[in-house]
């Protein structure tokens, strides 16, 4: 039997309003030379029905089934039953264009041996199913030029440019994942963060898509990132997985993933939840954090002139480490009042000159 090109593994637990939409994406793709390996995480609802239906109808269809046991864990077994060269992984609640594998098998073909594929993504609301827009999935800020080409590590970080870190938006070439021993972290969220960076690391070519070929569901009740503010601890980890796995890498190598780990990441769903009733215990939490790591050890330093980006990280993280937690908020306040009026001025004046 041929090896397939890509192992599309498929985690499910408890999704059986969302999951026929997303097989049927998978099922119904142009081009054939995959296999789908769906894992049934303990479903409760009628979830593991549908699968059995589709494993019943399709001869590239494989189901397993296991106790609750996570995202990443189930992430982690699905690996474990992957044969083909590529794997990809999509979550049970989205769904996937009918080109994707038809696209990514001309990639592979016309970059042998390329180690990753990334592409572009969109979401809509679960509610509504509008689209909404996400910068961050959709890659609006990357380089243009950096598209459509295998391009290296050290390209991105020359250009001081980020990926979006969710696993479904690429995949990764299997034989690179399973010699270097890269697993899923198994936590309440953020499972996908170290797993990135992780590849990205041992990558030595990457090949990045200017096209959409995945639909991510927003707003469903009791998703991961719903949970995320709770679960800043899980946040958190990935640097230390990451740290770990990155200890015998160049040292430009390692401080761009942790670096990015901290400001794109750890960061960023810290000020996404400051305003909650978890604000407080988080700040506490990562106050702690902060001061058992070194900022300038990871090229993190205050020069306005050269970094602005670079220069605000540095100060709102060190205000972090020393501040107490009160004196922080005030301050952030305060940041805020000032944004909104400098925004405010700027739309004034582009009226004002019109």
């Amino acid at each position: 039997m041929e090896t397939p090109l890509v192992s599309i593994i498929i985690p499910v637990y408890n999704v059986e309003k969302y999951l026929r939409q997303c097989l049927d994406s998978v099922v119904n793709q142009s081009h054939h030379n995959f296999e789908v390996i769906c894992i049934n995480d303990g479903s409760t609802d009628g979830s593991f029905e549908i699968l059995q239906e589709y494993e019943q109808k399709y001869n590239f269809f494989k189901l397993y089934s296991q106790e609750n046991k996570g995202l990443g864990a189930t992430w982690n077994t699905g690996i474990g039953y992957a044969s083909g060269d590529y794997i990809y992984f999509v979550d049970s609640d989205d769904y996937i264009e009918s080109d994707l594998i038809e696209n990514v098998s001309k990639i592979i073909k016309e970059n042998e041996g390329v180690d990753i594929i990334r592409f572009r993504g969109s979401s809509f609301s679960s509610f509504t199913g509008e689209r909404i827009e996400q910068p961050y999935i959709n890659m609006k800020d990357f380089p243009k030029d950096l598209f459509n080409k295998v391009i290296s590590f050290d390209t991105i970080i020359d250009r001081k440019t980020i990926l979006p870190v969710n696993a479904w938006l690429g995949l990764c070439r299997r034989q690179l994942v399973t010699e270097n021993n890269i697993k899923f972290d198994n936590l309440q969220c953020s499972n996908d963060v170290a797993f990135f960076y992780c590849t990205l690391a041992k990558a030595r070519s990457i090949y990045i898509s200017d096209k959409t070929f995945v639909n991510y569901r927003k707003d469903r009740e009791n998703n991961l990132t719903s949970k995320r503010a709770k679960n800043f601890a899980c946040d958190l980890y990935t640097f230390e997985t990451i740290k770990n796995f990155t200890q015998n890498l160049p040292t430009r190598q390692k401080n761009y993933l942790l670096q990015t780990n901290l400001t794109q990441h750890i960061f960023y769903w810290f000020r996404t939840y400051f305003f909650t009733k978890h604000g407080k215990s988080n700040y506490k939490m990562f106050q702690k954090f902060l001061k058992e790591i070194s900022l300038k050890d990871l090229d993190l330093k205050f020069d306005y002139f050269k970094s602005k980006k670079n220069s605000y990280h540095y100060f709102f993280l060190n205000s972090i480490k020393y501040m107490p937690f009160y004196l922080f908020l005030v301050m952030v306040i305060f940041y805020r009042i000032y944004l909104y009026i400098k925004t405010a001025i700027k739309n004034l004046i582009k009226r004002i000159l019109k």
